[in-house]
């Protein structure tokens, strides 16, 4: 999803000016009126468009992980934790099965455990990070739809067992 920032932006843009250059040449509209009511109003307008898009994307991949992993409940899983088998495959599927959205609340994430769930339909390669001030939250990635923005989080008090987190986090 970060490279379709990139591409969003462009052909707002692109657009941005043909519709600058039709209102201006083609209407003959005064110059003042294009450049201070019509094309900001567009750009808000794709602003806007965006914004809700990426909202709607970003809730769809969190309802897609906690699908893969509510499935993989009911089926044959292979759940590892860097390269590894899970300690507890059932407890990290429990985990992804909750994650959830929350606002940010001035932490971080610290460590980091690449979880690769596998089923006979489907395939995730995720990757968890446990947050700063509470050790029983973690920060859920998944790097194929974005690289830098997190997908929501699990607060789970095995979760940390499930994924063999030994560290301990000073509260």
């Amino acid at each position: 999803m970060d490279a379709h920032i990139y591409l969003f932006g462009f052909v707002a843009l692109l657009v941005g000016a043909a519709l600058w250059w039709l209102v201006r040449w083609k209407t003959r509209l005064p110059f003042k009126i294009v450049s201070l009511v019509i094309v900001p109003a567009w750009l808000l307008l794709t602003t806007l468009v965006f914004v809700i898009a990426a909202l709607g994307m970003h809730s769809w991949a969190r309802s897609h992980v906690r699908q893969v992993a509510e499935s993989a409940l009911k089926a044959t899983a292979r759940v590892e934790v860097d390269f590894l088998p899970a300690p507890d495959s059932h407890g990290v599927l429990i985990g992804i099965s909750q994650l959830h959205g929350t606002r940010p609340r001035g932490s971080h994430p610290i460590g980091s455990w690449r979880i690769d769930l596998s089923t006979a339909n489907s395939a995730l390669e995720l990757v968890v990070k446990r947050d700063s001030a509470r050790p029983n939250e973690y920060w859920v990635f998944w790097p194929a739809f974005s690289k830098i923005t997190e997908l929501g989080r699990i607060e789970a008090d095995g979760f940390a067992h499930a994924i063999g987190d030994n560290q301990q986090v000073a509260p």
